[in-house]
């Protein structure tokens, strides 16, 4: 497995003002799930 440069990883990427971004280049290749497997429990009653 390669490691993003860009992300190191993380899938994030943190810009110089502060702000943190998706990681454009892991989006494209497809390293990212759009939806997580693992959801929270919101707990929320319908």
């Amino acid at each position: 497995m390669v490691i993003c440069p860009e992300c190191k990883g993380t899938k994030r990427v943190r810009e110089k003002d502060g702000s943190i971004r998706p990681c454009w280049k892991c989006l494209l290749e497809g390293e990212m799930d759009q939806h997580s497997e693992k959801l929270p429990d919101t707990k929320i009653k319908w």
